[in-house]
């Protein structure tokens, strides 16, 4: 029986949840293995005889339904775990040696998990000394005194801790030698699960590489089995700029396709000689540069789109910076009638302040009202649907109804209730009018009665489809779900990002408002070949429409309520009179008596808006027990692997990832 080590390296005041979660999965894993064991010993399983132990205790497992579920089942074969393992490596070399590997444990006839137990510790980063602290999480919640000073920089308290690990960061041995307590929690760490980003500073990456070369090389010289990083360091850092994920998602494989689609994207950089005041604004260029093949290309006044109309186009600025502080999350949108892709003087005044580079994309207001959360353990994935009506009556109540120009509207991506179900759109907007100054003061020639007479216009419930119909839509085997499955090996393929721990954002653009090169680059998400899933009663785009209420917008645009506003140019400007399209609904989606998808939506393409590294898995229910299984793989793996030859000392901190280069690099 092998005990495995995980060192949890995160902010506690961000990633304490899951780290719990996934601690108290790592307790019930060993009670029941240690309770299979008491029976196996006690001669209580299925198969009493010596040779017969593995079977009986992988039929036990089975039986108490222990092992992680897959569609139903409660066990999987090795032969599945194999499949599983190769794609879930990083590279090429490891994936052969886990098919080896994993056949010897299906000649063995038992699972990997059921040969292993969980340690957790926590590796914490000391913000006084730019060092990383290992700490035995000896209580439920984890933290204890080196924990408190590395997530709060306590400088106080820092003095208090100077010996705990004062050699952690070094190679030195006379000072592992001093420290014996501090040196053998490093030495039981087998692997690293991180999300290092969370510190909030560079300094907490380079200390966690120099933490792991400092422990590869005492594992080195004791001859043992190299560290485990999930995911490589070097892998981590291509997520944390959204200028290199635009970059690397945009890129073409050989297929001569992006590895995903994603909206055109822009960088703008505000100029560092220029003081800047949220009160005063900036000067300095406002056009934006294009980013990825597909962003330099010219968009034709007659072709529709997602994003607006041929008059009026929506765009969000996010931060380069894609992860750590909390700025990183405050996004900014607005509607504009420049042709060229330029930052007007309110929306440079709304950005926050930290920033200095932003990312410029395409605000796809036009596409279903929901984003998919796609959240991937290794091979396993699971799909979440959320609404986005809060958001959008968030956007039309300081927009006029989408009319007003340059009016910047600032969010918190992190508020889960722009992308929750609502009762009342007006109601939820209301919630965040006093977030921020852009939203507190209504835009020139805006009144408050206009507002709600457009809030109260829209039938905001009619845009959320039920829930189960969605489920339905994204059931294993249906030709959705093998398209955002295809996707997702894209992304962690050879070309893409090649995590194991990571999540994305996917918008649905109807295909008549997709940009030619995303109706060139895919297939409609309900057309995806290789479904070992039908749809039953498929509705036509006819009886999609013969069953629409009469109360329920149509598709084509139409006139806009508060088109006879008029002010003068600049923010808060109404665009001059137009047809503006209405966002869908229900009814449009999916059919309103049999509740089968509509042509609208099985021809609508999955757009990439969003990737992150190990994202929050709340509410994914087996996330858990498939990040074990995640970990127990990669360590076997290595252990395979190191039989034939030994890591070099920069592996753990991802060096080793290099002989597998993803085509950004």
């Amino acid at each position: 029986m092998r005990t495995i080590t995980v060192a949890l390296c995160a902010s506690s005041k961000k990633y304490q949840q899951s780290f719990d979660a996934l601690r108290e999965a790592g307790e019930l894993h060993n009670e029941r293995v240690l309770r299979l064991q008491q029976h196996l010993a006690a001669g209580q399983a299925c198969g009493g005889d010596a040779s017969g132990d593995a079977g009986g205790a992988n039929t036990a497992a089975q039986q108490k339904g222990c092992l992680s579920p897959n569609n139903g089942n409660r066990s999987m074969t090795s032969r599945t775990r194999s499949r599983r393992a190769s794609r879930a490596t990083s590279d090429v070399a490891t994936a052969h040696s886990a098919q080896s590997f994993c056949t010897a444990v299906d000649s063995a006839s038992h699972s990997i998990l059921d040969n292993c137990l969980f340690r957790f510790l926590n590796l914490n980063y000391d913000a006084q000394w730019h060092r990383m602290v290992v700490c035995d999480s000896g209580d439920s919640t984890g933290v204890d005194l080196p924990a408190v000073v590395a997530n709060e920089g306590s400088k106080a308290k820092a003095g208090r801790i100077l010996s705990v690990d004062e050699h952690a960061v070094t190679d030195d041995g006379v000072r592992g030698r001093a420290e014996p307590s501090q040196g053998a929690l490093t030495d039981t760490v087998d692997v690293v699960l991180h999300k290092v980003a969370t510190f909030g500073t560079p300094f907490a990456v380079h200390a966690l590489e120099r933490w792991c070369k400092f422990a590869q090389k005492r594992r080195s010289r004791q001859c043992r089995v190299p560290l485990v990083v999930v995911d490589p360091i070097e892998k981590v850092q291509l997520l944390m700029t959204r200028s290199l994920q635009c970059k690397l998602l945009d890129s073409m494989g050989d297929d001569k396709q992006p590895v995903a689609l994603t909206p055109r994207t822009f960088m703008w950089e505000r100029p560092s000689s220029v003081p800047f005041r949220r009160t005063g604004g900036t000067s300095g260029s406002s056009v934006a540069t294009p980013l990825g093949i597909h962003s330099f290309t010219f968009m034709d006044d007659e072709e529709a789109r997602a994003n607006g109309t041929a008059a009026e186009r929506w765009w969000i600025a996010k931060p380069n910076k894609s992860t750590g502080p909390a700025f990183t999350h405050h996004l900014v949108m607005w509607l504009t009638r420049d042709a060229d892709v330029t930052v007007p003087t309110a929306v440079k005044a709304a950005l926050p302040t930290e920033a200095r580079r932003f990312i410029i994309q395409e605000l796809y207001v036009y596409a279903l009202p929901v984003v998919l959360k796609v959240y991937c353990v290794g091979s396993h994935m699971s799909v979440k649907v959320n609404p986005t009506v809060n958001l959008l009556a968030h956007l039309w109540e300081h927009t006029r109804g989408s009319t007003a120009v340059d009016v910047p509207v600032t969010i918190d991506s992190q508020d889960k209730v722009f992308f929750s179900d609502v009762a009342s759109g007006s109601t939820a907007s209301s919630r965040h009018t006093s977030s921020t100054a852009s939203l507190t003061e209504l835009p020139q020639g805006m009144s408050r009665s206009s507002t709600s007479a457009e809030q109260l216009s829209t039938p905001w419930e009619s845009m959320i489809a039920p829930a189960d119909r969605w489920d339905a839509f994204f059931a294993p085997g249906t030709p959705a779900h093998t398209a955002i499955s295809k996707l997702a090996q894209n992304l962690s393929g050879y070309a893409g990002i090649g995590l194991s721990l990571y999540g994305f954002d996917l918008v649905l653009v109807p295909q008549h408002l997709a940009h030619t090169y995303q109706r060139k680059g895919a297939r409609g998400i309900g057309r995806t070949e290789g479904a070992t899933v039908r749809y039953d009663g498929v509705a036509s785009s006819s009886s999609k429409v013969a069953h629409r209420s009469a109360d329920t917008p149509e598709l084509t645009p139409r006139p806009s309520a508060n088109h006879s506003m008029h002010t003068s140019p600049g923010a808060g400007a109404s665009a001059p009179p137009t047809l503006v399209p209405q966002p869908f609904h229900a009814s449009d989606m999916f059919d309103r008596i049999s509740g089968a998808p509509t042509s609208l939506l099985l021809d609508s393409i999955p757009v990439v808006i969003d990737v992150n590294y190990f994202p929050g898995y709340k509410g994914i229910a087996e996330a858990n027990q498939h990040m074990l299984e995640l970990i127990a793989l990669k360590t076997l793996h290595v252990q395979n692997d190191s039989s034939n030859r030994m890591w070099p000392a920069d592996a753990a901190a991802g060096k080793y990832a290099k002989k597998r280069h993803c085509s950004i690099m």
